[in-house]
């Protein structure tokens, strides 16, 4: 299963996963990396990963069934509302009816296990400023047991905010193992606001995503990763998103780092927002500039 790893800080939200993904062929699993997007961005403060299956709805592409599922659920609201738990309701609701379509039912139930991961920002009545947080819509967790070993009938969303000031990190798929954990617990204890924080942050994220690699082949070497500011919903309404080549204080950030290279490239999510569904961004070296076009693929 993919690997997808979630740090929340008082000013980021971060997130790596690695880009292996689990196609169905004639009723088999067959893992190979692939260039699609596995990265979906909702409204400039959501950006959803995913683990399982990565072929979902008519075009067999999950994150264009991902972006759909958001975009129809958003456009469902009464206007002025934008409670994300009725989304992630919808969503929910949604891929537990995909998940009951016969090739997929086919398949033993320890390889339909999914789960959408998202890293989020939000304001909640309890909390004086936006704080991040994380959501898991998935079919194989249980809020006691936790992860379990195969899907469960139905999907359901699970909500996880970090407290003020302090920091929580996550990973969902593939297991770390103790050196690993460590890696990641040390993320917390090193201050946010720190000059280069994001940027070393999603270099040891990235590390530990290629150190489960070498052990499990289900685990790619190719790591996309993305940075949420928390300034990106302060007291502003942004009518276009902007990604940027680096960790930005002030814009979200989408680096791609290619199997065997330490040099990131661009590499644009599938965006929704206001009815609207982006997908395919080229992605360039950040050596030679750090424009990005919408292209074919």
């Amino acid at each position: 299963m993919t690997l997808v790893l979630s740090l929340l800080t008082p000013t980021h939200a971060l997130q790596a996963s690695d880009r292996k993904v689990v196609s169905i062929c004639r009723g088999e699993i067959v893992e190979e990396d692939d260039q699609r997007n596995k990265a979906v961005l909702f409204r400039d403060r959501w950006a959803f990963g995913f683990t399982g299956l990565a072929e979902l709805g008519p075009d067999r592409r999950t994150d264009l069934w991902l972006a759909e599922a958001l975009s129809r659920a958003d456009q469902s609201l009464p206007p002025g509302d934008h409670d994300p738990r009725v989304l992630f309701r919808a969503v929910a609701r949604r891929a537990t009816d995909e998940f009951r379509r016969r090739e997929i039912l086919r398949l033993p139930s320890k390889l339909r296990r999914h789960a959408f991961v998202g890293v989020c920002w939000g304001r909640f009545p309890d909390a004086a400023q936006p704080l991040p947080y994380l959501v898991l819509i998935s079919n194989f967790h249980d809020p006691k047991a936790g992860e379990l070993g195969c899907a469960t009938d139905a999907f359901d969303f699970f909500i996880d905010r970090a407290d003020p000031g302090v920091s929580s990190v996550y990973w969902t798929g593939e297991l770390l193992d103790r050196s690993e954990v460590r890696a990641m617990s040390a993320l917390k204890r090193i201050d946010p606001r720190a000059p280069g924080f994001a940027a070393a942050a999603i270099r040891l994220m990235v590390e530990q995503v290629r150190s489960v690699a070498n052990r499990r082949r289900t685990v790619g070497r190719g790591v996309l990763t993305v940075e949420i500011p928390g300034k990106v919903i302060e007291g502003r309404k942004a009518e276009r998103f902007i990604l940027h080549g680096s960790p930005d204080a002030d814009q979200v950030t989408f680096l791609y780092f290619p199997p065997g290279s330490e040099d990131a490239t661009i590499h644009g999510p599938t965006y929704v927002g206001e009815g609207t569904v982006m997908s395919d961004f080229r992605a360039c070296s950040l050596r030679s500039g750090s424009s990005h076009n919408p292209a074919s693929q």
